[in-house]
């Protein structure tokens, strides 16, 4: 992790990446050694019983369909999100994932490749947490109430839990994106891998493009810096016994 923070090339190549595609992805940020330890600790306090289940049914905007700000019929379907989640005041104290969390090398590359200051949460709760998805598990389409997100897979699963996203699908221009929002949750904007031509997405008729798969490498120890708030994303439901952690 520290190699990548004084590897000046490695920097210009993750702001470059998430200024374009809205999404960076840095295969090989935590070592197997380390992703090990985190694994083991995830899955020890999931079996201790230390996870909660998050299940909601809700909207792609996560504001209450049919409310004051109904505007179009794609903001009253649902879609469905589940997983189980460890926070941060369930991780002890000594946690390796404590440790990443609250190094300020981490912060201060994260604040340069977004070109905004962050800093660490306040909450005791939500400022680093484990992301179990077992079986039938997933996050239906939807954005983000915070500006950006930052995952690091620590196992996948045997099939699904794969993260699909759509670039820049609200602007301040189309500060709704109904159009396009309503194509992808209809299945009409089709999936492609990040590393295939853009070219290889566009199905509408107006050429907008679909949604990607971040990273077909997308591997163990993989760091991803998104920016949700925007961009319309989901992690497809999990096949198989074997859990997605991140």
């Amino acid at each position: 992790m520290d190699s990548l923070f004084l590897n000046p090339e490695a920097f210009a190549d993750a702001r470059a990446e998430f200024k374009d595609k809205g999404f960076c992805h840095l295969k090989g940020f935590l070592s197997k050694k380390v992703c090990l330890a985190l694994r083991e600790e995830a899955i020890d306090l999931f079996n201790r019983g230390e996870a909660f289940l998050s299940k909601e049914n809700h909207n792609v905007y996560q504001h209450e369909a049919g409310g004051n700000l109904q505007i179009h019929e794609v903001q009253n379907r649902l879609v469905q999100s589940r997983k189980s989640i460890i926070d941060f005041q369930r991780i002890p104290k000594e946690s390796p994932l404590k440790k990443i969390y609250l190094d300020d090398k981490l912060l201060d590359f994260i604040s340069k490749v977004v070109e905004k200051t962050v800093y660490h949460s306040g909450c005791a709760y939500n400022a680093g947490y484990y992301n179990v998805f077992q079986e039938g598990d997933g996050l239906g389409w939807h954005f983000d109430k915070a500006e950006f997100g930052v995952s690091v897979l620590l196992q996948k699963a045997e099939s699904g839990g794969v993260f699909l996203f759509h670039h820049n699908t609200i602007s301040t221009e189309d500060p709704w994106g109904f159009k396009i929002v309503e194509r992808i949750l209809d299945g009409k904007q089709e999936s492609v891998t990040s590393s295939q031509s853009p070219e290889r997405a566009i199905i509408a008729e107006d050429g907008e493009t679909g949604p990607v798969i971040i990273a077909d490498d997308l591997d163990v120890g993989s760091l991803v810096i998104f920016n949700g708030k925007s961009s319309v994303h989901r992690v497809t439901e999990v096949v198989g016994n074997k859990r997605e952690l991140m």
